[in-house]
């Protein structure tokens, strides 16, 4: 498995900030799970803001 290079972070609506949900791989590694996220705001009814993002920092070279 290769690292886990993507974070995918949700915000709900009147909160601040982000918080990161689950890491993978590969952007499409990371699809399911944003569906998963939208049809959970649609059910809830609560609108829920979905990102999808290289994460930065130590150990990710090479």
């Amino acid at each position: 498995m290769g690292k886990e290079r993507f974070l995918v972070e949700v915000t709900v609506k009147g909160e601040k900030g982000w918080k990161a949900i689950h890491m993978c791989g590969s952007m499409a590694d990371a699809v399911p799970v944003a569906d998963a996220v939208h049809n959970l705001s649609y059910l809830l009814d609560t609108p829920i803001a979905i990102r999808v993002r290289e994460k930065r920092g130590k150990g990710l070279e090479g």
